[in-house]
């Protein structure tokens, strides 16, 4: 039982990592032409996908799987879900091009991250050394995977104020509880 903790404790850290993005706060149709349209449209998208990333905020995965594995399954199925409908969203956003690397990183960190999400949860059907096995096998991408994500703090000082400004990422943190 301790070894299906510590697969949802690597579950919960990632649920984590990326929802403590959302301070970084998107709806993704649309062309970004100056910084305040795409800090907009990055908060847009974030509140566009509030409700299923306050459920990854509020839920105790770890807890959940230790007593209802089924449910913590599902947890994570959603999450997995969220993460890549909002990975699609963001891919959408054609970001200035002075925030480009920066940008693709966030996409590719909840793209990898509802992925890496969904590798988790196939390894609660094996047998746990096999489990245990691949889960140290994806211990590089969990790796990267924190990389990326520290890499979104990586935008410029002045997007940085316009994300604490906008009112639609103000939203999305009181949603959120960050």
């Amino acid at each position: 039982m301790k070894e299906r903790l510590g697969v949802a404790g690597l579950a919960l850290m990632l649920v984590l990592l990326a929802t403590g993005v959302a301070a970084a706060c998107g709806d993704g149709a649309e062309e970004a032409k100056t910084p305040e349209a795409y800090v907009r449209s990055i908060c847009d998208s974030f509140g566009k996908h509030g409700e299923g990333l306050q459920e990854l905020v509020s839920t105790d995965i770890e807890q959940e799987l230790g007593s209802d594995i089924e449910a913590g399954r599902k947890i994570m199925s959603d999450a997995s879900v969220t993460l890549q409908d909002l990975a699609k969203d963001l891919d959408k956003i054609r970001p200035p091009a002075d925030v480009q690397q920066q940008h693709q990183q966030m996409v590719s960190a909840f793209s990898t991250g509802a992925e890496t999400l969904r590798k988790i949860n196939e390894l609660l059907d094996k047998p746990l050394s096999e489990a245990m096995k691949e889960l140290e096998d994806l211990e590089p991408r969990l790796q990267e995977l924190d990389e990326a994500f520290a890499a979104i703090g990586d935008f410029p000082a002045d997007y940085q104020g316009l994300f604490e400004s906008e009112p639609k990422c103000q939203e999305v943190e009181e949603l959120l509880g960050s």
